[in-house]
């Protein structure tokens, strides 16, 4: 008997593992829920590989081992159990993401996490240069009677530092945004928004910021609203911003963050967040921008405008992902509203002001990028656009 007890569970044993080696294979082969890896993924999966001539063969296996890879049988679910692991000891499977503290995820790019440490300062150096950008950004629009402000948004990490992991610690050296406040105090009448206090104040009575995001929620973005108005109202009295009574104030719980997805595990990272509902019709009408996408650089340019026929006034935006939150706030104000997913562009505003000259140009960038040492040619070609303004004036005070 007990022999056969033996074999009978050697049998069970093999089949078992036979099953088991066995069920990824059947699994690849049934093809099912690839279609769903390509969109949790947020890629296109590689494709299956094609050999209709004896020259294909050559990159036959390379390309197999490709497609396999992307559909081995159970893939998604042993990735996601992989990385619920490692995030139970706090342990990130991506280098984009830091798992913190409480449900909260940080962003790694634009080396934020140096620069929050105190290990990335601004070179002493580099202050003139990035405060004769400002300026001679500011002069050449003055010199044109258009108004400019400069707003930081900050870092998500200097806002709430108390949820990143107890390894990641602030540095006892002044921040990048903290070093050109100081030098502009002492050098400069350039005035930056900085609105870093006013947040961390009111983080106290409502969240700010997203938790599986690397943005400000709604609420932050209207604080940050809230800060520009309060210049511009100060430039423009006659002009009259939204306040928040004019919204219905409430919370909704929904998809993660752009931190959740890049972690991409069901239902983790699900995002509490509050939503600004407009509690009359809105006015802004999408309108033909004046900006060309032509004139900026790179892939990827968002040129959008539009009018409010009850609104004041005429706006070009410049901004990044933060400042597009301001948007929905923003385009509600003015008579005409101009924005644009790019940093301060001077030969593409040049033809802007040619066609139609606005009021007033806003910048809004995260803290990460907004302290920033520009090209020479940046800076070569903006001091020589004021310096051409300049000659055209003396010109004509000549002639007269």
């Amino acid at each position: 008997m007990p022999k056969t007890d033996s074999r009978w569970s050697s049998r069970v044993l093999n089949a078992a593992f036979l099953v088991l080696i066995s069920a990824p294979l059947a699994a690849f082969l049934s093809l099912d829920t690839h279609d769903e890896d390509a969109v949790s993924e947020n890629r296109n999966l590689a494709p299956a590989p094609k050999a209709t001539s004896i020259d294909d063969l050559s990159g036959f296996a390379q390309s197999f081992d490709g497609f396999f890879q992307d559909r081995f049988g159970f893939r998604s679910w042993l990735i996601e159990t992989h990385t619920r692991f490692k995030i139970l000891f706090d342990v990130s499977p991506s280098d984009k993401v830091i798992v913190g503290k409480d449900g909260w995820l940080f962003y790694t790019g634009n080396r934020v996490i140096e620069s929050y440490r105190g290990l990335r300062p601004v070179q002493a150096h580099q202050l003139p240069r990035i405060t004769r950008f400002l300026e001679t950004r500011r002069a050449w629009l003055a010199a044109q009677g258009i108004e400019h402000l400069f707003m930081v948004a900050p870092d998500k990490h200097t806002i709430y530092g108390e949820h990143l992991p107890a390894r990641i610690t602030r540095g006892s050296t002044s921040s990048r945004l903290d070093q050109l406040k100081t030098y502009l105090a002492a050098h400069s009448s350039f005035g930056l928004i900085d609105i870093r206090e006013e947040m961390i104040e009111a983080k106290r009575d409502a969240r700010v910021y997203h938790k599986s995001d690397s943005h400000w929620n709604q609420h932050g973005a209207f604080l940050g609203y809230q800060a520009l108005a309060t210049r511009i109202s100060s430039m423009f009295p006659d002009w009259q911003p939204t306040t928040v009574r004019e919204f219905d104030i409430s919370w909704e719980t929904g998809a993660p963050g752009d931190l959740g997805r890049i972690l991409n595990i069901d239902g983790l990272y699900d995002e509490e967040r509050i939503i600004y509902t407009p509690s009359e019709p809105r006015c802004a009408a999408p309108s033909a921008p004046l900006l060309d996408p032509a004139e900026f650089k790179g892939p990827g340019v968002r040129v959008e405008a539009t009018r409010c026929d009850s609104g004041s006034l005429d706006v070009v935006f410049f901004r990044d992902s933060f400042g597009g939150a301001l948007v929905r706030f923003l385009r509600e104000d003015f008579e005409f509203f101009e924005h644009v997913n790019r940093r301060f562009d001077q030969q593409a505003l040049s033809e802007r002001i040619a066609r139609k000259k606005p009021h007033l140009v806003v910048e809004v960038y995260v803290e990460r990028l907004a302290v920033r040492n520009p090209p020479r040619s940046e800076l070569n070609d903006i001091e020589a656009a004021l310096r051409g303004m300049d000659d055209s004036r003396s010109g004509r005070s000549g002639d007269e």
